[in-house]
C-alpha cells in the first residue's frame, strides 16, 4: 500500500473514513479481477473436459471446473 497523507484540516475520524473507502475500493477491484479469473479457468476446464471424454484426464478438469465455480457461488455473485 503506499503512502497515507493525512490532511491536518479534516478531522482525525474523516481522514480514517477516507482511508478505509479507498482500501475497500482496491479490495472489491481485486475481487472482481480474481472473479475473472476463476470464470476463464472455469471455462477452460469445461473446453477441455468437453475435449476429453471418456478419457482419463477429464476427471482432472471437471474437478477443476467444480472448485472454482464452488468458489465464484461462495464469493457471492454481484454481477
Amino acid at each position: 500500500m503506499g503512502v497515507t497523507v493525512i490532511d491536518y484540516n479534516q478531522p482525525q475520524w474523516l481522514a480514517e473514513f477516507n482511508r478505509r473507502g479507498e482500501r475497500i475500493a482496491e479490495l472489491e477491484a481485486e475481487r472482481d479481477r480474481l472473479r475473472e479469473a476463476l470464470k476463464e479457468i472455469a471455462k477452460f476446464a469445461d473446453s477441455e473436459y468437453r475435449k476429453r471424454i471418456p478419457a482419463p484426464s477429464c476427471v482432472e478438469f471437471s474437478t477443476i471446473k467444480r472448485y472454482a465455480e464452488k468458489a465464484l457461488g461462495g464469493a457471492g455473485r454481484e454481477g
